[in-house]
């Protein structure tokens, strides 16, 4: 783990437009656009990954960028892999920044699990008198399933 592990992807979401109205309207959901990007930095066992994510739908916009940080756990007879924490940063491009996020979580063995709190900086905190919001992410990572040795049988040998 000497290296760096950038990833990019993007993604398109109600690519034929369902129609979200609960009565006879005829109210289609428009193209939503995601594009995201990191770079996974190790300095020994610890690693850190800037972040960004660009979200578009319609005339709505957001941007989130920020910062993970980790460290990775060499010990093997333990069921932890990691523990990480990270801030991230929403923007939404009409209100410049309307959102801290703080996050905590760790890896034990292919699931991921974190906590995250948002922050409202927006005049959005006024509505919700300047509470946050939870959120509990739970993700399970399966094992590879590409080959780490190919052998070719040969009826020479």
């Amino acid at each position: 783990m000497r290296y760096f592990h950038p990833q990019v992807g993007i993604s398109a979401f109600h690519i034929i437009f369902p129609n979200e109205s609960f009565n006879d309207n005829n109210h289609r959901l428009g193209l939503r656009y995601i594009l995201h990007g990191e770079v996974m930095i190790p300095i020994q066992s610890f690693y850190f990954t800037p972040r960004v994510f660009q979200m578009q739908q319609r005339k709505a916009t957001d941007l989130i960028t920020g910062m993970e940080f980790g460290f990775n756990i060499q010990n093997q007879t333990l069921m932890f892999k990691k523990f990480f924490a990270g801030i991230f940063f929403r923007n939404d491009f009409s209100t410049a920044f309307d959102a801290s996020i703080l996050m905590i979580g760790t890896q034990i063995k292919h699931w991921q699990l974190g906590f995250s709190y948002d922050i409202n900086t927006s005049e959005l905190a006024n509505a919700t008198q300047k509470r946050g919001a939870f959120e509990v992410s739970v993700i399970y990572t399966s094992k590879s399933t590409i080959p780490k040795k190919i052998t070719i049988p040969c009826d020479r040998i």
